[in-house]
């Protein structure tokens, strides 16, 4: 029977939503970490417009009513307007993984490099 409901709570927990998640902060420094979202909640990323320039952003998990919205909100004494855009799908709002090079592109510039001493 235990091994029963310990299987029911992780597959319940695999069928969670994972999504980014970063405190609200300046744009260029959103440290992401993957969180669990609750029932009814999706991902999201909020964007903080100042004179038309995102300078501020957050990610995480939302309710499904905040979707779409703008709301103002104050940082360090400035107003910003927040847009929250959302997304369902693991970490689909986290940010682009990093571009890797090939292995055969790897493997030309070594032999170029080790030609060349």
């Amino acid at each position: 029977m235990v091994l029963g409901l310990s299987f029911v709570h992780c597959w319940s927990l695999s069928q969670a939503l994972t999504c980014a998640f970063c405190e609200l902060t300046e744009a260029t420094d959103c440290l992401e970490c993957p969180i669990i979202c609750q029932d009814e909640e999706t991902c999201y990323t909020a964007k903080g417009m100042l004179l038309g320039v995102t300078v501020l952003q957050s990610k995480g998990c939302i309710g499904f009513p905040m979707c779409g919205r703008k709301e103002t909100q104050t940082h360090f004494g400035n107003s910003y307007v927040l847009s929250y855009t959302c997304c369902q799908g693991k970490l689909c709002n986290g940010s682009p993984p990093q571009e890797r090079l090939s292995p055969l592109i790897l493997a030309l510039v070594s032999a170029q490099l080790l030609g060349c001493m």
